[in-house]
């Protein structure tokens, strides 16, 4: 374990402030980007603009669903889809169909 704190580093003793200045230089916290929607042969495609980034879907204004393959839906209905990334903004909200 010595080792291996001695390769990543041991965060646990950084105070929240100085996490915040390191994750956030500009004093700004930075903006996941949004993804890109598309529909595949009747089935909901998000795709993310940068690795890393989970997705989340909802359908009719309905729950937010984390997306993790294509998933079937009613185009009809009011697709909402955004990206997360730990300790970024979410992204804004995109719609599509």
């Amino acid at each position: 374990m010595d080792a291996w704190l001695a390769r990543a580093g041991d965060w646990s003793a950084e105070s929240e402030s100085a996490m915040v200045a390191r994750l956030e230089p500009s004093g700004e916290r930075q903006v996941t980007p949004a993804p890109t929607l598309s529909l595949e042969e009747g089935a909901l495609v998000i795709t993310p603009s940068a690795a890393g980034h989970s997705l989340e879907y909802r359908v009719g204004g309905g729950r937010w669903q984390l997306y993790t393959e294509p998933a079937s839906v009613n185009n009809n209905n009011g697709i909402e889809a955004r990206a997360v990334r730990y300790g970024w903004e979410e992204s804004e909200s995109v719609s599509g169909f």
